[in-house]
């Protein structure tokens, strides 16, 4: 059974709803990027102004982040190049692996998100 404050009184309202719960999970998730892996929370800002415009960066960030893992999900062999242009991905490479030197062929996005 799910339970809605929504005045629900026909089968579209209900698939309509139904719809809304189904895209839940996908915003707990952005969520939890935001919150753990750009550390939102434990920010602390001089000023409301900066909180603002940081938040609003990491918001952009988590949502490229969840969406290249939602991706490697779907297909682990997808290439990174998908979502990043070659400077991109060879300086995330070489900042990841602690190495100057980026692999010749670009590496799989599930690589790249892991």
């Amino acid at each position: 059974m799910l339970l809605s404050s929504v005045p629900t009184t026909s089968l579209d309202d209900v698939l309509e709803r139904l719809a809304w719960y189904a895209r839940r999970w996908t915003i707990e998730s952005w969520h939890r990027v935001l919150e753990s892996g750009c550390r939102i929370k434990v920010r602390q800002f001089s000023n409301l102004e900066r909180s603002v415009r940081a938040t609003a960066l990491f918001a952009v960030v988590s949502s490229r982040i969840l969406y290249a893992t939602l991706l490697a999900r779907i297909d682990s062999d997808l290439s990174c190049v998908v979502l990043l242009q070659p400077v991109k991905w060879k300086a995330l490479y070489c900042q990841s692996h602690h190495t100057r030197h980026p692999l010749k062929k670009p590496p799989a996005l599930q690589q790249a998100v892991l």
